[in-house]
């Protein structure tokens, strides 16, 4: 099976942005942003992403200070500020397949985050969180109603 090739988003500390085409092999994100790296904030569920930064460990050990991210985020992560680059990601749709992100739908996104397209993919997107957990807790049912007849026996 290929590796999967995605465009993803790199936000620089300068305040500029641009797409990259990013081979999703084993530990991609951490040569992306140069070091160990960490979730920042939740996933922004209307664009499927979520953004990475370099894990604050990370840039205390390292010789120079990184800039304070220049970008004005927008919700779920506008409360939240990174040193250095932000790496938007997008996570696997229900197929187990990562779709790309593309500038123009950030810049949409960030424009009018509240525009129906938005509120539906978050919609669409949660109820799809919830029927899978429902799936689980079916299962769950399946194993106990299997060890309740292993009782039986």
């Amino acid at each position: 099976m290929a590796t999967p090739v995605v465009k993803c988003i790199v936000l620089k500390a300068d305040g500029t942005a641009a797409e990259k085409d990013v081979t999703l092999s084993e530990g991609w994100e951490t040569r992306e942003l140069g070091g160990t790296i960490m979730e920042l904030g939740e996933a922004i569920l209307a664009l499927n992403c979520q953004a990475y930064v370099l894990d604050p460990e990370e840039i205390e050990d390292q010789e120079e200070e990184l800039a304070v991210n220049q970008h004005t985020l927008p919700q779920p992560i506008d409360d939240e500020e990174a040193q250095g680059d932000i790496l938007l990601v997008p996570l696997r749709n229900n197929d187990g397949v990562p779709e790309s992100l593309s500038l123009g739908d950030w810049k949409e996104y960030c424009e009018n985050p509240k525009a129906p397209k938005f509120q539906e993919a978050i919609k669409r997107r949660m109820q799809d969180a919830q029927d899978d957990e429902d799936d689980d807790d079916d299962d769950d049912d399946e194993d106990e109603d299997e060890d309740d007849d292993d009782d039986d026996e």
